[in-house]
């Protein structure tokens, strides 16, 4: 295990990840395969250790946005299949087929001119199609010349198709179901083209994935929902879904100051009465953001506010109480679900937990016990001499 020399630090409970997979695939995914979605660093939850477990219980499928991350998990021996989302550079082709890693084919101009330049191993692919985030993918007027193009061509191995929703389903499902009806007609299209049918079928973000889908939809994605965190509040399932991120810190400092102390840049906060303040040690370079100063913390019994800009590597509390200088605060945690945190800084859940810097370290927690512990800023650049 790393070791770590600060006072702020991010605890993952993993086997709350794995309750959580394990509840949702009881409960919705049965006979269907689960693609994880681990990205961005798992969405800031520590992708190789997420992945592991979820291998422990038999998922064998992650998804990631690019070839670094992807590389990130072989080399910490991931043996399962990984989609890159991603656009990958045609020089990258053969990096990606010795990693046995799938690529995603998301236009018919990049696709041309790799079957004119690629000459190495095969590649297996899917085909990412255009159903209406307009983002990456290939439209219904391409799909015939994209498919004769992989008929054509045994250096790409067509292994799947999918498509990205531009939103959780919600009361009005409008456009959710313009999407879903565009993206069957895309591998209804698909189908009738290629030399055999096309083995995986996705499209699904967590909240769509709890819905009834169309029996040809054979691979759910899950990204968020992994670690606990619903991706809208009025989604109720039959079971709870278990947070597995906390986010802690420490008190480095105690002061009581008098009325009219003005406290950090820009003197943004002044005491209105004599007034204790903490100096936390975590700051906007951790993932803090300075809107959060309308936010809280939590300290022992109860609720503080920050107040004050928010500094690279600090901020500010107004404290009920003296406390001591050691004195653990909690960002995120039982009294701070990451919904709360995120609005606190005016951000959504999905970002709130990306945005929390690598430079916290990662406690890792396995039936409460500490089994591993990663800190991304001690690293060993070269071979002793």
């Amino acid at each position: 295990m790393t070791s770590f020399y600060r006072d702020t630090w991010i605890e993952i409970k993993l086997d709350h990840v794995i309750e959580n997979v394990a509840n949702l695939t009881k409960h919705y995914y049965q006979g269907k395969r689960i693609l994880a979605v681990v990205k961005a660093n798992s969405y800031g939850h520590g992708a190789v250790m997420v992945a592991k477990a979820l291998e422990s219980i038999g998922v064998d499928f992650f998804g990631v946005a690019t070839i670094d991350e992807a590389l990130e998990l072989r080399l910490n021996r991931i043996k399962s299949d990984i989609l890159v989302f991603g656009l990958v550079r045609l020089t990258d082709l053969e990096l990606a087929s010795r990693n046995n890693l799938i690529i995603s084919i998301t236009s018919v101009s990049w696709l041309k001119e790799a079957v004119q330049k690629y000459v190495g191993p095969t590649v297996l692919a899917h085909l990412k199609v255009e159903t209406g985030l307009h983002r990456l993918g290939i439209r219904l007027s391409d799909l015939k010349e994209v498919i004769g193009l992989l008929n054509e061509n045994a250096r790409f191995s067509l292994e799947g198709i999918y498509s990205h929703l531009a939103s959780a389903p919600s009361d009005d499902e409008t456009y959710y179901h313009f999407q879903m009806t565009s993206f069957l007609t895309f591998l209804k299209k698909a189908n009738s083209l290629t030399q055999h049918p096309i083995p995986y079928v996705h499209i699904t973000n967590s909240a769509a994935s709890l819905k009834q889908l169309p029996k040809e939809i054979n691979l759910i994605r899950l990204g968020l929902m992994i670690n606990g965190v619903i991706p809208r509040k009025d989604l109720n399932l039959p079971f709870e879904l278990k947070p597995s991120l906390s986010l802690y810190s420490t008190l480095v400092d105690v002061k009581l100051l008098p009325p009219g102390s003005k406290i950090g840049y820009n003197c943004e906060y002044e005491t209105k009465s004599e007034e204790w303040i903490g100096t936390v040690a975590i700051g906007y370079a951790d993932g803090i953001l300075p809107t959060i100063t309308r936010g809280k913390v939590f300290i022992e019994d109860d609720y503080h506010k920050i107040v004050g800009r928010v500094c690279m590597d600090y901020c500010f509390v107004k404290l009920s109480k003296a406390y001591s200088v050691g004195t653990k605060v909690e960002f995120i945690g039982p009294h701070i679900m990451v919904d709360e945190f995120a609005e606190d800084n005016q951000t959504h859940n999905y970002h709130a937990t990306c945005m929390l810097s690598d430079r916290i370290p990662r406690l890792y927690y396995l039936n409460n016990q500490l089994i591993n512990t990663t800190n991304a800023r001690i690293i060993k650049y070269s071979k002793e001499e």
